[in-house]
């Protein structure tokens, strides 16, 4: 049986809001024990992080009897290594950090207080490219402090699709996202939550960043490596690195990103050049503009999927979709997903250089990153 030895920590906090603390940093030093810390105030997630080179992967974080081993947070790129944030299943006053971590590091324990769980949001698989419903910022965000900056208006050429790599178990989704918001505002002391949407795993979109008096979808986010103009996010909570998307989940993203493009004009098969990348998909994963692992590789492996099933909703709905294979770079990460789907691939020039199934598609074509796929019913 391990013992921990037990603190008791003064915390340096953000108070707001009478007088509530939604961030609390737990500053810590070489540890040569266990170490049990008690805060002053709750807290219901986590984020580890350092300014050093801090393998975040070594730390074993212990809340209620429930352990925790955080990875690196692909998302951010800063001078700073961060954790993905740990979510709890109820707020906490104390957590306990396994010994042997040769350096200091940081902590920060985030409170976002609950709210009525139970949101009415009923999504119904529809192709006719008319906005789906959502759950605005002022139902979601009460009692949480308001964003206060100048809104940055911008078209969307591109739209980057990402995961929250959070927990795949959770259930209590506004309240994730709620976690989400102190950590990109309290932790990283952002302006607003990153993502113009965030799409839990029932299928619920909500509103993202407060739009001010922009439309939703037209306000710049902070979501793309520093790199926003010109882009819409989307985050799908989950992590698919580990996980499948549920099929509701990916419903609602076809739903929305089908109203995106058709609103928009936008293409959903061609490339729209952006500053991380001069092919950037119209529809892309985060990872296509930097080294990260977002949107995970299960949903990654499913763009091109999106990509077609957008392209059937907007022929539906009276779009024409652009043909010129030469305007189009898709990924050619599909895997097991499409293993027995009937396949056309043509080389940046248009011509066609294999028909047949994935599987049988030679391995070549996907270190290439040249050549098109284009689904066949």
């Amino acid at each position: 049986m391990k013992y921990f030895f037990c603190v008791v920590l003064i915390c340096s906090a953000f108070f707001l809001q009478a007088q509530q603390v939604f961030k609390q940093t737990i500053s810590i030093s070489e540890l040569e024990q266990d170490t049990c810390i008690v805060t002053e105030h709750p807290f219901t997630s986590l984020v580890v992080y350092d300014s050093h080179n801090l393998n975040v992967s070594e730390i074993t974080l212990i809340v209620d009897d429930e352990l925790f081993v955080p990875n690196i947070d692909h998302h951010i790129t800063s001078d700073k290594v961060w954790s993905e944030q740990l979510f709890l299943q109820s707020q906490s006053y104390s957590v306990c950090i396994s010994s042997g971590i040769p350096q200091s590091f940081s902590i920060d324990a985030l409170f976002a207080p609950e709210i009525d769980s139970s949101i009415s949001y009923s999504f119904l698989k529809s192709q006719d490219c008319e906005k789906p419903p959502y759950i605005s910022q002022d139902i979601w965000r009460s009692g949480l402090p308001e964003p206060n900056y100048t809104r940055i208006f911008t078209e969307t050429h591109n739209i980057i699709i990402h995961h929250s790599a959070g927990s795949n178990t959770d259930t209590n989704y506004t309240t994730t996202i709620r976690n989400i918001y102190i950590y990109h505002t309290q932790s990283h002391g952002w302006s607003d939550i990153g993502y113009n949407y965030i799409i839990a795993q029932n299928g619920a979109i909500y509103a993202g960043r407060d739009p001010g008096t922009y439309p939703q979808d037209l306000v710049q986010g902070a979501h793309f490596s520093g790199a926003n103009t010109n882009t819409l996010g989307i985050c799908m909570l989950g992590n698919y690195e580990l996980a499948p998307v549920p099929q509701i989940a990916y419903d609602a993203l076809v739903s929305l990103v089908s109203w995106k493009c058709a609103k928009d004009s936008l293409q959903p098969h061609i490339t729209s050049p952006h500053p991380l990348n001069q092919h950037l998909p119209v529809i892309a994963g985060h990872s296509d503009g930097g080294p990260t692992l977002c949107p995970g590789a299960h949903l990654y492996e499913l763009l091109p999927i999106l990509r077609a099933d957008v392209a059937d909703n907007l022929v539906l709905c009276g779009h024409t979709i652009t043909t010129d294979i030469e305007e189009v770079q898709a990924h050619t990460h599909c895997s097991h997903l499409c293993g027995n789907q009937l396949i056309v691939v043509y080389s940046i020039d248009g011509k066609k250089v294999f028909e047949g199934t994935f599987k049988k598609m030679p391995h070549s074509f996907l270190q290439a990153q040249l050549y098109v796929i284009v689904r066949v019913e």
